[in-house]
């Protein structure tokens, strides 16, 4: 028989919440019951903390967002603010993007280069997003599971942007903040994140439980973010053929909900055309958040983002249609008909006796000579010579006709070419049938060519198959949220919802951008990281991130000791604030490639409580060796943390070395060349406590860092036996040694 304990630990928490069962300790009786269903599912919190806790929502150490405003975080250093449009050229086939960069004037980053690659590579065009209950039996369940359309949206920026403008739209109207990390600890949002909005904006978005006015106790809504029609332009200028996107506006929706005979829940469409409904403060909540949802967006990005994403979708539309468009062999049949109508305009041949007659006597009449004196051979003569100037003007006939078609067909002028032309001048029997055959195959040859760049960006060229209606979850992986409530016990209020940014397009004239810039195509998709903003990005990343996250909380816990962690999976938690930390990245450490010589040390006497497991190397160069920091904010340009080779100061590096921004700004960068037969230390360095991350870093441990400006000549003692400080009378030759080892 199933184990179904698990029963009795839900309807514990049911009734807690509820309001029918007496309790002590809420938040304890909800983390076990959260706890008990994961497991049923085989997951556990860090399934869940995985999809909450990312690096594009700025979050705090603990997990909780910033009370004030917070710009996204983008792992890519190709960052833009707006989507305006995209161009194809005729004649080459190169695709441009154009784009609102990211400046003081014109605003933040709202999507960057690998936003642009998921929507064209995975064929994103109409997106929906929902959060629904994941049991019908359990009306109380802590957990939402999120579902979503197209499959092709797993591991992308894209769906976590739904799951969180989804996520933040019901901690709204709940007036409950949820914590992205475990135990997943909810907060009122007053006095948190709502802080960020001014005094007016708070009063008009106030949670529900806060109106006057028919504030619906017991039972469950759904609000959704909804998008209007996007209005695009298309225009010919030149030899590109350009299209352009308007601003998209978004809107917030509501309905009631009540439970059909299976238990599942659906609109109330009656209720919803009440007039107690649309007087309800559920509704007003909608009205508010759509009217100001542009100003509200300034202060939460994230919401303004969901317009830039559908505008690229929109702009994979005209690129799969482009593609699409160029890869259909072009008809024959209209280019027969033209050539029909055409050729009854052209005056061919002239070498005619009509026109050999005509002209002779036009001789004649001009010079005022009779026929009756002309002898019989200067006739022929005469008329020998028409013919002769008439044949050189069919044949320029057909020779211009020939470049004419050819240029416009992009075929090569040839003696085949010629024939088809000449065929079709002389109503030779299915003459015009095959000259636009021809031209067709040469169109369509031409197309194939041009089709070439679109090819390269690899982009989906088929449609989604599946349905609307058919919204699931595309893998085994937990896609279980903590359910956002009124943290008020008895409320029994739950929330319910998504995000539907179907593509409507609508053809019309769009303003403007004077502040967007050309980029070509190819180079975004050059810019593809290998970093994510938005957490693992496949199965393989899934599962290494969730295991550093394991061994994260267990040596915060004091519980992680022992050997080692396996490449790729080392997590720690740093006791010192400022130090630089990464996460393992697959590379081999620079001491493996032959100019540093190394054993394995587990000497207790060396500082070595910031490496993950107490394992690491020491290491003796042969030759000079340089090291490298990036420093800034709090973390000084000398410091005992350094990387064993240059990396560029960005977000992408930042997040990658598992530094807290907070601390280390990474705005400057320094290096430091260690002497040959000066050691230092080698190994995995934990990440500072609230990142993730973990790498191999150069460690100079506190005792060696101050003989790094000594008073002898030495500059570096090998085995120092005793503290060495720095005091002032030092300071000059701090100096001098800067000057020589820090650039």
């Amino acid at each position: 028989m199933a184990d179904r304990s698990y029963l009795y630990v839900y309807y514990l928490f049911e009734g807690a919440w509820q309001g029918w069962a007496h309790t002590q300790n809420f938040s304890k009786i909800r983390l076990k019951c959260m706890q008990t269903l994961l497991a049923t599912k085989g997951w556990d919190l860090f399934d869940v903390q995985l999809l909450l806790d990312i690096p594009l929502i700025p979050r705090t150490n603990d997990g909780w967002l910033y009370r004030e405003r917070r710009q996204l975080n983008f792992a890519s250093t190709k960052k833009f603010n707006k989507v305006d449009g995209i161009s194809f050229d005729t004649e080459s086939g190169q695709v441009q993007f154009s784009f609102q960069p990211v400046t003081l004037k014109s605003g933040e980053a709202m999507f960057d280069s690998n936003d642009v690659i998921e929507v064209f590579q995975r064929g994103l065009t109409s997106c929906f997003f929902t959060l629904n209950q994941p049991d019908n039996n359990f009306h109380a369940h802590p957990f939402q599971e999120m579902l979503y359309y197209p499959s092709s949206l797993l591991y992308t920026q894209y769906c976590a942007t739904l799951l969180h403008t989804d996520y933040l739209l019901k901690m709204f109207t709940s007036g409950t903040e949820v914590c992205a990390k475990p135990p997943f600890e909810m907060r009122p949002i007053s006095g948190s994140f709502f802080e960020r909005l001014p005094v007016h904006l708070q009063q008009k978005l106030k949670p529900l439980h806060d109106r006057e006015r028919n504030f619906s106790f017991g039972r469950a809504h759904r609000f959704w973010i909804e998008a209007d029609e996007v209005i695009y332009e298309r225009k010919l200028v030149g030899n590109q053929i350009q299209y352009r996107v308007d601003d998209v506006r978004l809107r917030v929706r509501k309905h009631l909900l009540i439970r059909d005979a299976e238990g599942k829940l659906v609109d109330d469409e009656e209720a919803n055309e009440s007039e107690e409904e649309k007087c309800s403060a559920e509704s007003q909540f909608a009205k508010a958040f759509t009217d100001h949802y542009d100003e509200t967006g300034s202060y939460f990005p994230e919401l303004l983002r969901l317009k830039e994403l559908l505008k690229l979708s929109a702009l994979y539309i005209f690129a799969r249609s482009r593609y699409e468009h160029l890869k259909a062999p072009v008809n024959p049949y209209p280019i027969q008909c033209h050539l029909a109508e055409l050729r009854t305009k052209i005056d061919y041949p002239q070498t005619t006796d009509e026109q050999i007659d005509r002209y002779y006597n036009m001789a004649l009449s001009k010079s005022d000579i009779s026929s009756w004196n002309i002898s019989s051979y200067e006739e022929q003569s005469a008329r020998s010579m028409i013919r002769s100037k008439l044949e050189e003007v069919d044949q320029n006939i057909i020779g211009d006709a020939v470049v004419s078609i050819c240029s416009q067909a992009h075929i090569p002028i040839s003696s085949i070419a010629r024939l088809y032309v000449k065929a079709w001048l002389d109503y030779q029997l299915g003459g015009t049938e095959k000259l636009a055959r021809f031209i067709a195959n040469g169109l369509t040859a031409r197309d194939y060519a041009l089709m070439g760049p679109i090819e390269q960006l690899k982009i989906r060229v088929s449609e989604n198959e599946e349905k609307y209606d058919r919204m699931k979850h595309a893998d085994d992986t937990c896609n279980w949220v903590p359910a956002v409530f009124l943290n008020k016990t008895g409320s029994g209020m739950h929330v319910y919802g998504g995000v539907n940014l179907q593509l409507k397009l609508t053809e019309g004239q769009v303003p403007i951008n004077s502040m967007s810039s050309r980029y070509d195509a190819a180079d975004i998709f050059a810019g593809q990281t290998n970093v994510s903003s938005t957490g693992p990005r496949n199965q393989q990343e899934y599962q290494t991130m969730k295991q550093n996250l394991s061994v994260a909380a267990a040596s915060s816990s004091g519980s992680c000791q022992g050997d080692l962690p396996n490449e790729g999976t080392s997590i720690g938690s740093r006791s010192s604030v400022g130090a630089s930390s990464g996460n393992g990245n697959g590379r081999k450490a620079p001491y493996d490639v032959g100019n540093l010589t190394g054993k394995e040390s587990n000497d207790s006497n060396n500082d070595v409580s910031n490496f993950v497991g107490g394992s690491y190397t020491i290491v003796t160069p042969i030759n000079k060796v340089t090291l490298y920091r990036l420093y800034g904010g709090k973390a000084g340009k000398v410091g005992q943390y350094w990387t064993l080779e240059e990396r560029e100061g960005n977000w992408g590096t930042r997040h990658d070395l598992a530094l807290l921004d907070e601390w280390n700004s990474v705005k400057f960068s320094t290096k430091i060349d260690i002497p040959e037969g000066v050691y230092f230390i080698v190994g995995r360095v934990a990440a500072q406590k609230g990142a993730l991350g973990g790498s191999f870093q150069a460690f100079i441990p506190s005792r060696y860092l101050t003989p790094l400006f000594p008073t002898s000549s030495r500059r570096l003692y090998h085995h120092p036996t005793s503290e060495h400080t720095c005091g002032e009378q030092h300071r000059d030759e701090i100096a001098v040694y800067e000057s020589q080892y820090f650039i």
